[in-house]
């Protein structure tokens, strides 16, 4: 049973949320498949993302968390195209007040060139 609070948000306050701050993304089920259109409220979860450096490169890693609606299948095999780049879902929580927390990450790698002495 919910509260007054809980039903209020799931019926207006979320979808509310959503028309003035969501933008398009699109789902992949399971990473494949073709592309279903989501509205997600989107937020970077890590500010420029946080670099590791290898043998084979430097990694920069980041993360966004999407505010998807509760009636939202998602599951951590789950895709996301956001403005052009593939994401893939890292983290779902369960459904409350009309909405689930999905934190996604992208990894992005630059290969390290390495001068060789000249002579």
């Amino acid at each position: 049973m919910s509260n007054p609070f809980q039903s209020l948000m799931q019926d207006a306050g979320f979808p509310l949320l959503q028309q003035q701050l969501g933008e398009a993304v699109s789902r992949y089920a399971s990473g494949t498949g073709s592309a279903l259109s989501v509205t997600a409220i989107v937020d970077d979860e890590s500010d420029g993302g946080q670099e590791v450096t290898s043998s084979s490169g430097v990694m920069r890693i980041r993360q966004k968390r999407l505010q998807v609606a509760a009636s939202q299948a998602v599951t951590i095999d789950d895709q996301w195209a956001i403005s052009g780049e593939r994401w893939q879902t890292v983290a779902v929580t369960d459904a409350h007040d009309g909405m689930k927390i999905v934190i996604v990450q992208r990894t992005d790698q630059q290969k390290t060139v390495r001068s060789r002495p000249h002579g």
